[in-house]
């Protein structure tokens, strides 16, 4: 059955080469030996006769694509091939491309990993030598078919996959020819691109980071310094031009495809329901090549879409420069290098770098509050609150407070409220801390939503819900977490979230239910009696809960005799410290405490213009003039000017100077801006 296929293919071979002559009795014997070894899966060999093939004929078609074709795929049984797969680690045993047995080094777990110490740079050197030598010569081969009329049919049982793979039948026509150019020659780009920026890296390091889960996007930037950085300037307009031949190769295949091909059965295909999303990714590879040379904008409809490749290909642009910094996975805001990225995207808004920054690689910091929302695991739920502070390196602080049941006897030893004091460090989005004590746990999405759950020892369940608060209002330069202590007639660490809007989340260092040790919280809002904030910020007025010679949670009360509270007054809050006083209805128990900010949420300041527009302007025909905003706020700040409200592409800076480009008729025109920064 195999050797009468094998036959066939021949009788096809010389009946579908298309138009092109060739002496049968020269290459034709050497193509007959190749497909026989091909349809016994004999690669090796199989490339070795199509190579003869060439050397003897170089015009005949199908050598040419056969040789191209199994050029690549019987690298891996070459000797730079083998040294390569050796230094990955893989089995020398069962390297047959048929059959593949062979198998990487394996850790302590049976999982796959790199050799110690196994460097990017030893697969990058064997691409862009050894791989783009073999795709180089593979495409001479293919360039040497120049019939639009060349056809080759391929039945299934002529192996280029796996052993045992049920193929269809297919015809190499011209398109096929000038599709795999386009691929080979974008492999080259990738090459190119490998030389000219460093991306050399220990690949075993990386994998035991992995495996510990202590790999991040700082810890990668520090422990290799160099990656990104330029290495070779010549590649840089090296992967230009192969990018370029790769686009117009391919813009070649799909007008044959689309236009002239006749088969059915080819091994590239387009069907009509293709041909607009075909068109749609043409015009975008169009758009890349005028990138090349001049600022090109890829969506007349949203401001910043212009690209302009030209300062990378020409080597002045270092990618790891652009590089902004991170905090473990997270990027730290305001912290791009340079928002134009080196003037590859001269218009981008900076709002809009930092929106896709932060929401791609959230670091989550800043103050979430759950008001009332903290909830036992008992058929009713007690009311409570709770802030969170989640410092830019990912510590996070829990402070709040739960009511308790009101019932001596009940969950809690005395039915008291107890105070809720949890630290841990933010991973991903999740967090978790275990002690003797408690076992607490959560995330954050990137939504802003916290959630959480605290199980206390002693069955005691806390479920935290909260969201991002706001990072406006009077106490702003005060909001951040805060430590200190009390003392009087009793002492002890106390704790402290601030929201910028006024609200005091305070707790001692002896939190949790009141048969797990006792502790005490108070929260502070708008809504509280003892409270008073001053606009200013100057003035603050609460409670802190106290009971005898122990600090403990109580309810909000002051009718004397029912139940026993206190209250505390403040002189000044501000970024530094917070001072006050403490005691009970009854005089029982009183002192004093402070408090210091232990981190700080970096606030921004939305942008106030401080010196405008003028409201009319003479300008003489052919004259410059010069518009200039002044800004004051936290940066980035993102320009964006205006000519009778139409976005002026490039005018993203503070400055506008018009020349006479601009107008060119008599008349009136309206200049406008506009100035925004992330909040």
């Amino acid at each position: 059955m195999k050797k009468s296929l094998i036959v066939s293919l021949l009788l096809c071979t010389g009946l579908f080469v298309g138009h092109r002559a060739f002496a049968v009795d020269q290459g034709a014997p050497y193509v007959t030996a190749g497909m026989t070894n091909l349809a016994d899966d004999d690669l090796m060999n199989a490339n070795s006769n199509f190579e003869k093939a060439v050397s003897i004929e170089p015009a005949y078609d199908p050598a040419d694509f056969l040789l191209a074709a199994t050029r690549v795929l019987a690298l891996s049984q070459t000797p730079a091939g083998s040294n390569f797969l050796t230094g990955l680690g893989v089995q020398a045993a069962g390297r047959n491309y048929y059959d593949w047995t062979a198998h990487p080094g394996t850790n302590s777990e049976g999982k796959p990993e790199f050799p110690h110490g196994y460097n990017s740079g030893a697969a990058i050197a064997f691409y862009t030598n050894t791989l783009m030598t073999a795709i180089s010569a593979s495409l001479t081969n293919l360039a040497n078919i120049t019939d639009p009329g060349f056809q080759l049919y391929l039945p299934g049982t002529v192996s280029l996959g796996t052993k045992g793979s049920d193929a269809d039948d297919v015809t190499v026509d011209y398109g096929d020819v000038q599709v795999l150019r386009a691929m080979l020659t974008a492999a080259e780009f990738v090459g190119y691109s490998l030389r000219a920026n460093n991306a050399n890296v220990d690949l075993s390091w990386i994998e035991t980071n992995i495996q510990s889960k202590t790999l991040t996007i700082q810890s990668l930037l520090s422990q290799f310094p160099g990656l990104g950085s330029k290495q070779y300037t010549a590649a840089f307009s090296q992967s230009e031009q192969a990018g370029t031949n790769a686009i117009e190769l391919y813009f070649g295949a799909a007008s044959f495809i689309l236009n002239e091909r006749s088969v059915t059965n080819a091994l590239f295909n387009l069907s009509s329901n293709d041909v607009p999303a075909e068109i749609e990714f043409q015009s975008e590879l169009t758009n890349i090549l005028l990138a090349l040379s001049t600022p090109t904008q890829l969506n007349s409809n949203h401001v910043g879409s212009t690209l302009y490749l030209a300062p990378y290909f020409d080597g002045n642009v270092s990618l790891r420069s652009l590089v902004p910094k991170f905090s473990g996975d997270s990027y730290v805001p305001d912290s791009v290098p340079d928002y134009t990225f080196g003037g590859i995207l001269p218009d981008l808004p900076s709002y809009e770098t930092e929106l896709l920054l932060t929401q791609k690689f959230p670091n989550y910091a800043g103050i979430y509050i759950g008001d009332g929302n903290l909830t036992d695991n008992q058929l009713s739920s007690s009311g409570g609150g709770f802030a969170v502070y989640v410092a830019t390196n990912g510590q996070l602080t829990v402070v709040g407070f739960d009511n308790g049941d009101g019932n001596p006897g009940g969950y809690t030893t005395d039915g008291t409220a107890f105070g809720v004091f949890v630290q841990a460090t933010l991973n991903k989005g999740n967090w978790h801390n275990s002690t003797p004590a408690f076992n607490a746990y959560g995330n954050i999405d990137k939504q802003g939503d916290f959630n959480g759950e605290i199980d206390y020892s002693n069955g005691v369940s806390v479920y935290l819900y909260a969201n991002f608060a706001s990072p406006l209002g009077p106490f702003q330069d005060s909001a951040g977490y805060y430590t200190g202590s009390y003392s009087g007639s009793s002492s002890g660490s106390l704790y402290a979230i601030a929201a910028a809007d006024g609200e005091f989340f305070f707790t001692t260092g002896q939190s949790g239910p009141g048969g797990n040790g006792g502790g005490g919280s108070a929260f502070y809002n708008s809504d509280n009696n003892f409270e008073t904030v001053e606009a200013d910020g100057t003035d603050v007025y609460g409670v802190l809960n106290t009971n005898s010679a122990s600090v403990q949670g109580t309810n909000y009360y002051t009718d004397p005799g029912t139940f026993v509270d206190s209250y505390y007054s403040t002189d000044t809050v501000n970024p530094h410290n917070v001072t006050g006083i403490f005691t009970n209805y009854l005089s029982t128990a009183h002192g004093v405490f402070t408090l210091s900010p232990s981190s700080k949420v970096p606030f921004p300041v939305p942008p106030a213009i401080t010196n405008d527009l003028p409201p009319f302007l003479t300008v003489g025909l052919g004259g410059t003039t010069t518009f200039k905003l002044g800004v004051s706020g936290t940066p980035p700040l993102s320009y964006q000017w205006y000519l009778n409200s139409n976005a002026i592409p490039g005018a993203t800076s503070n400055t506008l100077v018009v020349s006479n480009n601009l107008w060119t008729t008599t008349g009136q025109y309206y200049i406008s801006a506009t100035v925004t920064n992330v909040l």
